[in-house]
């Protein structure tokens, strides 16, 4: 999925990062950072949001072909 990801945050058991305040994702062409000065969790994964919400086991999600960042702040 991701070549590089470099975070200052805290990984969590589902993947999440939480107490970011920045995060660079690099794979192959496409390189993108983001920054914030307020701490936010963020999930990244090859998986859409839809996706994930709708199937109950890991053997029945299907790669959206696409790197997706979902993030959250307070």
């Amino acid at each position: 999925m991701c070549n590089e990801l470099f975070t200052h945050g805290v990984m969590q058991e589902n993947g999440s990062y939480y107490g970011c305040r920045d995060v660079n994702v690099s794979e192959a062409v496409v390189c993108f950072t983001v920054q914030s000065g307020t701490p936010f969790s963020f999930n990244l994964s090859p998986y859409t949001q839809e996706e994930l919400g709708t199937n109950k086991h890991q053997d029945d999600l299907v790669e959206s072909g696409s790197i997706i960042l979902c993030g959250i702040t307070k």
